[in-house]
């Protein structure tokens, strides 16, 4: 198994789906979310209107771990002071991550977002997002961000995740136009 800079190898929910699946293999990128890596800037730009930001999923699961908190501060960190630097890690990590697949016979999955909400589209390295870059690998991702357009992106999975903590925002259920998540109680 390679080693990678930026995308985790060790996550619960990415460990058993990729258990239980014949035909995937996925990927993901933790970042520290919100503005936690440095207290000003933030990777969640809806997290303030969404309310997300206090009850994020951040410190579950091996995220409550101090040496994975450091780690993602430090990624996240990298993307907002060093982006081309970090932009090339992620690109050797996908390439990396596409050989892994390649061996186990598996289609190559990532999600990008794991405890970030960046809008990846408008990323670019050589004028190229990752999604143009990798055609061949499938990309998902949760999102906050109620105007996102990424239909045309055909190796982009997006999932709106509804939040009912602000009015206005939820008032926007009708409005977005990919797929949504929902918490229901009970």
């Amino acid at each position: 198994m390679p080693s990678y800079k930026l995308l985790s190898q060790g996550s619960m929910k990415i460990d058993k789906s990729n258990k239980i699946q014949d035909k995937y293999f996925s990927r993901i990128l933790y970042l520290a979310p919100h503005n936690l890596a440095d207290g000003k800037r933030t990777v969640c730009p809806y997290a303030t209107v969404a309310k997300c930001h206090e009850p994020c999923l951040n410190t579950a699961g091996m995220g409550k771990f101090s040496n994975v908190q450091q780690a993602r501060i430090r990624k996240t960190l990298l993307f907002l002071d060093e982006y081309n630097t970090f932009m090339e890690y992620l690109i050797q990590d996908i390439n990396k991550f596409i050989g892994e697949c390649y061996k186990l016979d598996k289609i190559p999955c990532v999600r990008l977002n794991g405890t970030s909400d960046i809008q990846w589209e408008h990323q670019l390295v050589d004028g190229r997002n990752v999604f143009e870059i990798f055609p061949d690998v499938l990309f998902y991702d949760y999102t906050k961000i109620p105007t996102r357009k990424v239909s045309h992106i055909k190796n982009y999975h997006l999932t709106w995740s509804y939040s009912q903590a602000n009015d206005k925002y939820a008032e926007l259920f009708d409005d977005v136009q990919c797929n949504k998540a929902v918490v229901f109680r009970k």
